[in-house]
């Protein structure tokens, strides 16, 4: 994530809420790198239930992961759509 310093001067309130913008930034860009993390973690466990011929379940892939089942089935169910 490559920000511009800030330019200065600033009033109080413009510093708040560049800040803040910032801050928001930064948590999209983790968000997005965790969400990236995850998915590859997942898509590998279902390769290696194909690669062992067993069936493909959110539950089964849940657990070779270590993640709750709803958050697979909440958050990464399209991953499952293409199989």
């Amino acid at each position: 994530m490559n920000l511009d310093r800030i330019q200065y001067p600033l009033d109080y309130e413009d510093l708040k809420n560049e800040i803040k913008h910032r801050k928001q930034l930064g948590a999209q860009y983790t968000a997005s790198i965790k969400r990236e993390r995850t998915e590859s973690r997942i898509i590998e466990a279902i390769a290696e239930l194909i690669e062992s011929n067993q069936r493909i379940t959110k539950t089964k892939v849940a657990e070779m992961i270590g993640m709750n089942f709803r958050t697979i089935r909440g958050n990464y169910k399209h991953l499952f759509s293409e199989i």
